[in-house]
Parts: structure tokens; sequence; C-alpha cells
């Protein structure tokens, strides 16, 4: 029988959020060590929240999870703190879609990750009826497509499974569908096609791109 020891450290550790390389935010639920007696190398396997039974490598993760930039004077945090209009309960709720409050159950918008305080941009247009321009109210799944000047296109597209959703770009859109499609990196990935739209028309408003047929 061969004794072996060893000495490491690792940089996440239980309960930790991360972004898994699909965009799904999660904890770690478990962390094991794999230890190479040979090679004396030690790698740590990790048990995500979501997918319990499955085990990821460091690779398979993103730790800390990095802010969402749609803008670069425009980041969206993951988590914004915000204040109920309702029962004036300060809560943290997602920083990129509408939350419950958990106190009263009233509808909570992360108003405070919007960008009215910088010059030149669109102004809040809130109201009880329609909601705002980032958030409306009545959402239309018809899908939006868009073009920059340079003639890239730009629209929202299913992953892998069909179960999540994000903003994709093509720099020629000759080419058969499928083909030269690339994932946008600034946006994440969403579970419903409605949440991935929404993120795809506050990217076009920022940088001016021009809607065109989706066909």
């Amino acid at each position: 029988m061969q004794i072996a020891t060893f000495h490491t450290q690792c940089d996440v550790e239980l309960g930790d959020q991360v972004r898994l390389t699909s965009g799904t935010i999660t904890e770690i639920a478990d962390i094991r060590t794999v230890h190479y007696l040979r090679d004396h190398k030690v790698e740590f396997e990790f048990e995500m929240a979501n997918v319990p039974g499955l085990w990821y490598t460091r690779q398979g993760f993103v730790y800390p999870v990095p802010p969402i930039a749609i803008h670069a004077d425009w980041v969206i945090p993951e988590i914004t703190p915000e204040m109920c209009s309702n029962c004036m309960r300060e809560v943290e709720i997602p920083g990129n879609e509408p939350s419950k409050c958990p106190g009263c159950g009233d509808d909570i918008l992360p108003c405070s990750t919007c960008y009215d305080e910088i010059d030149g941009k669109k102004s809040c247009d809130w109201n009880e009826n329609a909601g705002c321009w980032r958030f409306p109210k009545t959402v239309s799944a018809t899908p939006k497509r868009y073009v920059d000047n340079r003639g890239w296109i730009y629209f929202v597209r299913a992953g892998i499974g069909g179960n999540t959703f994000k903003t994709f770009y093509k720099k020629d859109p000759k080419k058969p569908a499928g083909m030269g499609e690339h994932g946008y990196r600034n946006t994440p990935w969403c579970e419903t096609f409605d949440h991935a739209q929404k993120n795809l028309d506050a990217l076009a408003l920022v940088h001016g791109w021009k809607e065109i047929s989706a066909n």
C-alpha cells in the first residue's frame, strides 16, 4: 500500500455563484478532488445545484460571475438592490428581468440598472399601462432582426437543446441558415425567446441598428 499526501487550494467554495459555459447561473453544491499519484497532479471537479450528479471541471464555468455589458457605458449587474414601491421593502432582484416582491408579491423592475444617467441615451418612458421600453407589459413573440452599418445581421436563436436563447450575429447574410452564425458574447443566455429578444432590442437601440425583415 502506498501512502500519498497532497496540499492544494481551490479558488471557489461551496455555495459560490458561478456561470456555466451554457450561460446558466447556478451555485456550487459539492467539490471533489482527483489526485494523480504518478504525475503528482491534483484537479478539482464540481457538482452544480441545478444538475446534481453531473461533475464539471474548472473550465466548465466562470467565477466570479461577470456583469452583463450591453454597452461600454452600461453594465448590468447580475443582482441589484431595489425598493418595492408598494410595501417600501428593499430587496435584491436579478439585474436584467422583472421580479416579484417577496414581501407583498407586487412587480419590481430593476430600474437602478438602467442608463438614465448616461448623456444622450434613451430616458425612462415607464407608465402603468405599457411598462417601459426595456420591460414592456405586452411582449410580442414576433422575431425582430437588425443590421448594423457593416451589413452584419443580429437575431435571436436557440442554443443546443432548444431551451435557451440569446443574440447571434452573422457577418455574411448570404450564407445558408446555421452557417457563419456566432453568439453575441455580451448578451446572456435566457430561458425564453421573449427575454432574449428584449435584450437584442435594447442592444439595437443603444448601437443604432436598423430593424429588417425577419424573413
